[in-house]
C-alpha cells in the first residue's frame, strides 16, 4: 500500500492569512500617516496666528485687534484704497 497524495492546502490557507493580515496592517499603518501631516498642518497654522497676534499686541501697547481697530485703521466699508492709505 502506497500512502496517499499529500495536500499543501494548509500551506497555502497560512500565507494567505499572513498576506492579508500584512495587508491589512500596512493600510492602517498608510492612513495614520496621512493624517499626521495634516494634523501638523493644523499645528503650524495655530502657532503662526498666535505669532502674528502677538506681534500686533507688541506693536500696540498690548492691544489685540477687534472691530473696531481695524475699522480705525482701514477705514469704512466701501473706502477706496486711496482713502486708506493717504
Amino acid at each position: 500500500m502506497s500512502s496517499p497524495p499529500k495536500s499543501r492546502k494548509a500551506w497555502w490557507v497560512t500565507l494567505g492569512v499572513t498576506f492579508c493580515l500584512f495587508a491589512f496592517l500596512l493600510f492602517l499603518g498608510t492612513g495614520r500617516t496621512c493624517g499626521g501631516g495634516a494634523r501638523i498642518y493644523a499645528i503650524n497654522n495655530g502657532k503662526q496666528l498666535s505669532t502674528a497676534l502677538f506681534s500686533y499686541a507688541s506693536d500696540h501697547d498690548g492691544m489685540y485687534p477687534n472691530e473696531q481697530t481695524a475699522m480705525a485703521e482701514f477705514g469704512e466699508p466701501g473706502d477706496t484704497a486711496e482713502a486708506c492709505f493717504t
